[in-house]
């Protein structure tokens, strides 16, 4: 399990990066990269075009693939429910277009084994009733 997590680290890493690198001329306009004023109008202009594209899309009904395809980048979160790094209890993404975040998921997850240390639920609230019906880690 610790080493399926940890293979799902590296490539939801690499989905981020690979994302991030899709929009080189944004990650250029946010490093300062642009050379002069028309790059940067023009960078400008590409954006708010891709986000009036997308204003009356309803990003909560697709799919996860579906997201990835319409962001510059994806924002993970694990929560865990022990100091085990295979004790995964939550997995929050957040979607962006690279200006504003188009999309959240969050789903539980019952880790395995079952076993939570008070302290990881002083921080993130969540407790064993709460993953009871949820899948395993292998079943997201």
């Amino acid at each position: 399990m610790e080493i399926l997590v940890g293979l799902l680290v590296i490539s939801m890493v690499s989905i981020v990066i690979m994302l991030f690198r899709r929009d080189k001329k944004l990650s250029q306009q946010l490093a300062g990269g642009s050379k002069n004023q028309d790059e940067k109008k023009e960078v400008n202009e590409s954006r708010e075009n891709e986000v009036a594209a997308t204003e009356n899309v309803d990003f909560e009904k697709m799919s996860l693939a579906e997201l990835g395809e319409q962001s510059a980048f994806v924002a993970f979160d694990f929560e865990t429910a022990n100091e085990e790094l295979s004790s995964a209890c939550a997995l929050g993404l957040a979607f962006s277009d690279g200006l504003k975040v188009i999309a959240t998921r969050h789903y539980f997850i019952k880790p395995t084994p079952n076993r939570f240390e008070s302290q990881n639920i002083e921080i993130h609230g969540i407790t064993p009733e709460m993953v009871a019906d949820a899948p395993t880690f292998d079943k997201i």
